[in-house]
């Protein structure tokens, strides 16, 4: 039975460590986008959903920070516990 149990925190282990992989390129990658693409991704959203300007900027940042604190939360923080845990 502890055999059984040590394989599955190993396989918990390592989905959630890539899970922390996918989440953390995810951000990046959003990051880059509005960074490098806000400008047009604003247009469209202001096109699309009649808002200004200074609406969208604020959105964009707290998607980024509530990205991160979800990645935090859900991913990176359970890897470290099964890793001190395995």
């Amino acid at each position: 039975m502890l055999e059984t149990e040590m394989i599955m925190i190993a396989t918990l282990t390592q989905f959630s460590g890539w899970l922390a992989v996918i989440h953390s390129t995810l951000l990046s990658l959003s990051a880059v986008a509005i960074t490098l693409g806000g400008e047009a991704a604003t247009k469209i959203r202001q096109r699309l959903f009649r808002s200004d300007e200074q609406c969208l900027k604020p959105t964009y940042f707290r998607y980024l920070s509530q990205l991160k604190i979800l990645r935090t939360f859900f991913s990176i923080v359970p890897y470290l516990a099964m890793k001190m845990m395995g």
